[in-house]
């Protein structure tokens, strides 16, 4: 007769809430790129640090209000409502798709409020929070029946339509625009033009902090990397060759971030649109589509912000589900 003890079994150990409210805070911060992933929202915190560390700071604390405003009880919710809610909402916190909008609303929020370090926290915890009813309501928006169909993301427009809204009311308080780097010569300009549009993605600037952005992408997602490094590209040349802006206005990145996550979106994250070779045409559709629109929109009074991306991204969607339904009645 043989015997045989058998070890106590460890308990699973039990969740750090300081831990995971960090982990989610930076998942926030890496969805602004379309990623979930805590060191790729660490690596655009420190780009954004290397720019001014209190862009980090509000860009953060973003993130980790418009989460928290998420799971706020509505006056009129009931228990079985609230559960509900949460099982969704929950879901989509911890992954830091209730956490980009706040974190873009706190990097636009440094920027513009530079001189008044408390007006930029206030802006931000005020704009974070909308965003959450911004979010409901544009995603209420985009499942009616004209429009669902075509599987519209709602992305960025809560951060646009808040961060829009906060700049216009509060012009007097703003500071004066920071000089954006750039440069006439043919390949630093290009270097630089390329880096910069990731960086100005997060209002950043400057080559180390794009290279930084980059290199987070790349640790996130190999394919979010390459799409995106695709339309920094494809924007450069348009811009460039096409347009004919002058290598020092491009230089500058302000005509390549909205391509960068059109060409994400689109060649990386949307799903149902096949495989490369029907994404790749439809992110070229995007970007130039995204550039239209950006020349439209700096000839107004909106601030432009990531308008372009969502309306390029947003128009080639709606051009596919329209191509989809002529198809299907031929």
């Amino acid at each position: 007769m043989t015997t045989s003890t058998t070890a106590p079994s460890r308990s699973p150990r039990a969740p750090r809430p300081l831990g995971t409210a960090l982990r989610t805070v930076l998942r926030g911060v890496s969805q602004i790129f379309f990623l979930e992933n805590s060191l790729s929202g660490a690596l655009i915190l420190g780009a954004l640090a290397l720019m001014h560390p209190w862009a980090a700071v509000t860009t953060a604390l973003g993130s980790a209000v418009q989460a928290l405003c998420s799971a706020v009880r509505h006056p009129d919710e009931t228990e079985d409502d609230l559960r509900a809610r949460a099982v969704v909402l929950g879901d989509e916190v911890r992954r830091g798709i209730m956490g980009y909008n706040g974190a873009l609303v706190g990097a636009a929020a440094a920027l513009v409020f530079a001189p008044t370090p408390l007006t930029a926290v206030l802006a931000t915890v005020v704009g974070a929070a909308a965003c959450v009813p911004v979010h409901m309501l544009v995603a209420r928006l985009f499942a009616t029946r004209p429009l669902r169909s075509a599987g519209l993301p709602v992305s960025t427009a809560p951060f646009c339509l808040t961060a829009g809204m906060l700049t216009l009311l509060t012009a007097a308080l703003a500071g004066p625009s920071a000089p954006l780097t750039s440069s006439g010569s043919p390949w630093p300009g290009l270097g630089l033009g390329l880096l910069n549009s990731f960086a100005e993605v997060v209002l950043a600037d400057g080559a180390l902090p794009g290279a930084l952005i980059l290199a987070a992408l790349f640790v996130g997602s190999w394919r979010v990397g390459l799409y995106g490094l695709f339309g920094a590209v494809a924007s450069f040349a348009a811009a460039r060759l096409i347009v004919g802006h002058e290598l020092t206005d491009v230089s500058t990145g302000l005509w390549g971030y909205s391509s960068v996550l059109v060409a994400i979106a689109l060649g990386a994250v949307v799903p149902g649109l096949g495989g490369w070779r029907r994404r790749v045409p439809l992110v070229v559709v995007g970007v130039a589509l995204s550039l239209a629109f950006q020349h439209v929109l700096v000839e107004t009074a909106i601030p432009v912000f990531t308008w372009p991306f969502l309306l390029g991204m947003w128009a080639t969607l709606l051009l596919v589900a329209g191509a989809r339904r002529a198809a299907g009645r031929g």
